[in-house]
């Protein structure tokens, strides 16, 4: 009898499962459990995991959007693997040794269907291989490329003629149907019921899953005058979604995090890269795609992310720029090391690299090539500063502002954002990251203090002051107990120490409520001595104005995000800062652990769009008890607004 996912889920320890089978590692503390999620780019565990009872778990990322938060050890499986969904319960049911039948007659429907079409796919590309041999039309256009015969067979390349008569043919007698071929989108049905083969006149290029099936087609013109130049496979769902998949990506799968790969827009370029790879015997560590358009998608992206490094080679169009930009955005934001190779002298790289192939076959001229590579920070750098008048730093600000923040610094150290910067550009910088001015010296340098910010540091135990003027400054504190700070402002501040260290008990406290967390960081790293180490805390996402009966924080990157949690006596700040500085639900676990109670949040967020209900139960599991979270007014036990994300975490 077929099961559902339910009776698997039930026999199945995710856990478990996802140290032995899938490699990721399960962070435990407590009854907590967190692991990196691979639902989308991760560099701080973000998918929370809780066993209810003895074959009941949760699993949630709550990054996602409300409706894509849960997840079960299936959709772990499925985002790790790629699998489908029968075949990822599949393979959980082999891997521990259920012996459950997964097969659900929809499911043994679906896959019987999805199989046929790629039995049909591969006929047909049996079919073009054989026309290439045949056909000089396809072997004259790929030798003006620069391919021989045995090249064309090698790499896979075929040829459709214009107005084939063979095709339809060929494929009924190989046991396909017509209706099969028409649904395959490899034969086009007109209004008078007469059929005629698709990508006529054209080589032919197979896209292939990573296990090698053929999934669709792009079919390139060999005539110039072509309308269009490139005919692809229409989507099919579940079988060939352009955006989802890479032409050459079943040469490159294989041990993606020890490779480096290349990525181009045509065809062409990839096939030019991996015979250059191929012929000096690198493919071992090296590999090209071709994402067949001037920029890649976000799916893509990911997939590329697991590669040791990404070397973005797109046309040298002005498309291909804006396309170059838009994938360092999507790149740079899921981790990756990405560079971008530059050819200034031609269009594309299949260009460059006939023009010189007989210099390119030495491995010397190759690593002189790639060795002008430049990171994704440098050429963003070197594009848009040569734009003239502002329009380069209002390209800048907007390329920018979608950057992640930890991805940011490097960006703004090439753009040479580290001078003076006129009233215009400071405002506009500010605005593009939705900071204060007043923040973006400590944004451009995290270690700066302004010299307006002058320290005075002074002794306990003698009546003698030290003052800093911004210039590095070493003071011996070693085996004092505390030592108190005023701040040019007034803010007055003293610190705890126990053998050198910050005290873990009562860490720092301050004289007044408004004090901003990355001034005093940047005023300590720069007046301790190096046994007192602070460096840990010298970024993060909140300030805090603490009080001996609330604690409030506020976004550093939106400052009209804030939340103030009623509380029964002092945070340590030290803790608070070193702790919790990713998000709200950090800022409750810090409270528990250093035994503060909460009697009640109340958030104020003209950006908030979330469930007021299920964020207070999101707190309170965090605090371990009930408490009220009001949010622009609204408290949990009230109407929700939209159930979207919630900047503020």
């Amino acid at each position: 009898m077929a099961i559902d996912k339910k009776e698997l889920l039930k026999k199945v320890n995710p856990v478990e499962y996802m140290e032995k089978h899938l490699g990721i590692e399960v962070i435990k503390k407590g009854s907590s459990m967190t692991a990196l999620s691979p639902f989308a780019p991760d560099r701080n565990p973000s998918l929370s995991i809780k066993q209810i009872d003895n074959d009941r778990w949760i699993m949630t990322d709550w990054r996602l959007p409300p409706d894509e938060r849960s997840k079960n050890i299936i959709d772990v499986t499925m985002a790790v693997t790629e699998l489908p969904f029968y075949e990822a319960m599949k393979k959980i049911n082999e891997d521990m040794g259920l012996n459950l039948d997964v097969k659900s007659p929809e499911a043994q429907a679906y896959h019987k269907e999805v199989k046929r079409t790629m039995e049909i796919n591969q006929e047909a590309f049996n079919y073009y291989q054989q026309k290439m041999q045949e056909c000089d039309n396809g072997q004259d256009y790929m030798k003006k490329r620069g391919y021989s015969l045995d090249e064309c067979k090698k790499y896979g390349i075929g040829f459709m003629p214009q107005f084939d008569k063979g095709f339809i043919p060929h494929m009924e007698e190989k046991g396909f149907k017509a209706e099969e071929l028409v649904k395959s989108r490899l034969v086009n049905e007109r209004d008078n019921g007469e059929l005629s083969p698709n990508f006529g006149g054209r080589v032919m290029f197979a896209y292939k899953n990573k296990n090698g099936n053929i999934v669709g087609f792009s079919g390139r013109s060999i005539e110039p005058d072509t309308k269009a130049k490139y005919l692809n496979t229409p989507t099919i769902k579940g079988v060939f979604e352009k955006g989802n998949i890479m032409f050459n990506e079943d040469r490159a799968s294989q041990d993606r995090k020890n490779r480096s790969i290349i990525v181009t827009e045509g065809f062409m370029d990839a096939l030019a890269y991996q015979k250059m790879i191929d012929s000096l015997g690198i493919e071992k560590r090296n590999a090209a795609v071709a994402v067949g358009t001037a920029s890649i998608t976000d799916e893509q992206a990911k997939k590329l992310s697991l590669y040791r490094n990404v070397f973005l080679s797109l046309d040298n169009d002005e498309a291909g720029k804006r396309g170059t930009l838009d994938s360092v955005k999507k790149l740079v934001n899921t981790g990756a090391e990405v560079f971008v190779n530059v050819n200034s002298d031609t269009k594309d790289f299949d260009e460059f690299y006939h023009n010189n192939i007989d210099k390119m076959s030495s491995i010397e001229s190759v690593r002189d090539y790639f060795a002008n590579s430049l990171t994704a920070s440098e050429y963003i750098a070197k594009e848009i500063s040569s734009r003239e008048d502002r329009k380069g730093f209002q390209d800048f600000c907007n390329f920018i502002k979608d950057i992640d923040v930890e991805y940011r610094h490097d960006f703004l150290k090439d753009f040479n954002l580290e001078r003076k910067m006129n009233s215009w550009e400071t405002g506009m910088l500010a605005a593009s990251l939705q900071i204060p001015a007043d923040y973006l010296p400590y944004i451009l340098d995290p270690k700066h203090v302004p010299k307006e910010f002058d320290v005075e540091l002074q002794e306990k135990e003698e009546d003698r002051t030290f003052k800093e003027f911004g210039t590095k400054a070493v003071y011996d504190v070693s085996g004092k107990q505390n030592f108190s700070y005023e701040l040019s402002n007034g803010v007055k501040f003293k610190a705890f120490f126990e053998d050198g260290k910050i005290s873990e008990n009562r860490g720092l406290v301050f004289s007044e409520p408004n004090v901003d967390t990355a001034r005093v960081l940047s005023v300590m790293e720069r007046t301790l001595p190096q046994e007192a180490d602070i460096s840990l805390v010298s970024g993060g996402k909140f300030d805090y104005i603490i009080h001996k009966d609330s604690l409030t924080a506020i976004d550093r990157t939106n400052n009209s995000n804030i939340a103030t949690f009623s509380t029964d006596k002092f945070a340590n700040a030290f803790e608070m800062m070193k702790s919790a500085n990713t998000n709200l639900f950090e800022i409750a676990e810090t409270l528990k652990e250093l035994n503060v109670n909460v009697g009640k949040v109340e958030i104020d967020s003209p950006d908030f769009r979330g469930n007021v209900k299920q964020l207070s139960n999101m707190i309170s599991e965090k605090l371990g008890y009930d408490v009220t979270v009001e949010v622009n007014g609204i408290t949990s036990g009230n109407t929700d607004s939209k159930d979207e994300n919630f900047d503020i975490t």
